[in-house]
């Protein structure tokens, strides 16, 4: 692939964001430099399509969901907090008035 035909197809208007992409694919291996405007398409590396990798691939999408479950109970405390304080300030200045209650 040619730099100018990619920044034309992805329609980036700085060459440097091209070749800052490219330097990360062939930094983890997915690609290699022909020369200073071209690169060759190598696949993935080695071993990265393996069963190691997707048993990796799918703990880490149990701990983003346990992370997810933990951040919203995180939210909830959070938020029951809130109103506690809420509510013990409104009572401590007497602005907390109860309703429902008729002279008998």
């Amino acid at each position: 692939m040619i730099f100018s035909k990619a920044s034309e197809i992805l329609n980036v208007k700085q060459k440097r964001r091209i070749y800052d992409i490219t330097n990360v694919l062939e930094g983890i291996g997915l690609i290699e430099k022909q020369n200073k405007n071209s690169v060759k398409w190598i696949g993935a590396v080695p071993g990265s399509n393996t069963v190691e990798t997707d048993r990796r691939l799918e703990v880490l999408r149990d701990e983003v969901n346990r992370l997810k479950e933990f951040e919203d109970q995180l939210d909830e405390h959070k938020s029951v907090r809130s109103n506690r304080k809420q509510f013990s300030s409104e009572t401590k200045f007497g602005m907390f008035f109860f309703s429902g209650f008729s002279k008998a």
